[in-house]
């Protein structure tokens, strides 16, 4: 964990080395003026990922240390090491990029290299799908950083919250996806064209994306625990069938309605069937009847 004194000065040196190795990233895909199609794709992506971390160093260059709440610096202690991978994986990407055209000039890039670069296409893909997860975390980070000021508006600190949890929903999704994936990797036999090594190789790919994917879900997870102790609860969809008994709310006889009570906002709430369902504040006496 880092030390808290120097917590955003840690942040804005890591993400400097971070645009550096994005930006040295971007300018060796963009010299080689004949590439393939699946690095020219990429340009859009690590342009908005500097812009992101120039703005997230601005950010953070306003931030008083002194008055980060506690949510602020969990979330910004889990943001380091996310910052960091992306400065390793920019530029152990870039190294690897100049190896594989190795034989290609400005002007061409030489069948040999196109093969190459043929045969490395699932990690292109992957720096790519890594690069969407990137502008989302950055970009939701650069939010938390001005969270003084959003708190202004609760508007706005709303839409920040459901962009957050709608962020996590996508990632968590996508974490069982590739975990459902690996599960269901053909296992090599002699009969089998597919060996060990190709197993391995996808299945370190798959992980690597699982290891982003959980970083990014422990920035956001912070970053909603802020979020919330300004806005309340959100719950949607709470729906009870059948006998089922459910209570939405503030519990128990500290909740008393006050300048300090969190709302519990619902979206929409339906009983049907038999059900009962109590939205709001719950007094300790009306607990305890509705458990009787």
């Amino acid at each position: 964990m880092a030390d808290p004194i120097g917590l955003t000065a840690s942040i804005i040196a890591i993400a400097s080395l971070a645009y550096s190795s994005c930006r040295t990233l971007s300018s060796t895909i963009r010299n080689l003026r004949d590439a393939p199609n699946t690095l020219n794709e990429l340009h859009g992506d690590l342009d908005t990922v500097q812009n992101l971390l120039r703005s997230l160093q601005s950010a953070f260059e306003g931030l008083d240390e002194n008055e980060l709440s506690a949510g602020q610096r969990r979330c910004f202690e889990d943001l380091e090491p996310y910052i960091r991978r992306c400065e390793v994986t920019y530029n152990t990407f870039a190294k690897t990029l100049s190896r594989l055209t190795s034989h290609s000039d400005e002007d061409r890039v030489s069948w040999r290299d196109r093969g190459r670069l043929h045969l490395e296409r699932r990690e292109i893909a992957s720096l790519k799908n890594g690069l969407q997860k990137d502008k989302e975390t950055l970009d939701i980070a650069i939010n938390m950083a001005t969270l003084r000021s959003t708190r202004q508006n609760q508007d706005a600190l709303r839409t920040l919250e459901r962009r957050i949890v709608t962020s996590m929903s996508e990632f968590a999704g996508e974490i069982q996806g590739l975990q459902m994936a690996i599960q269901s990797l053909p296992f090599p036999s002699e009969n089998s064209s597919i060996t060990r090594t190709d197993v391995d190789q996808v299945v370190s790919l798959l992980e690597r994306q699982i290891d982003l994917l959980q970083q990014s879900l422990r920035v956001c997870d912070s970053g909603l625990r802020e979020t919330s102790r300004s806005t309340g609860t959100t719950v949607a969809n709470a729906r009870v069938l059948d006998k089922a008994r459910q209570l939405i709310g503030n519990i128990g006889s500290d909740v008393r309605l006050g300048p300090h009570t969190l709302p519990v906002n619902v979206s929409h709430a339906e009983a049907r069937d038999n059900a009962y369902q109590g939205v709001g504040n719950i007094s300790d006496a009306a607990l305890e009847a509705f458990l009787r």
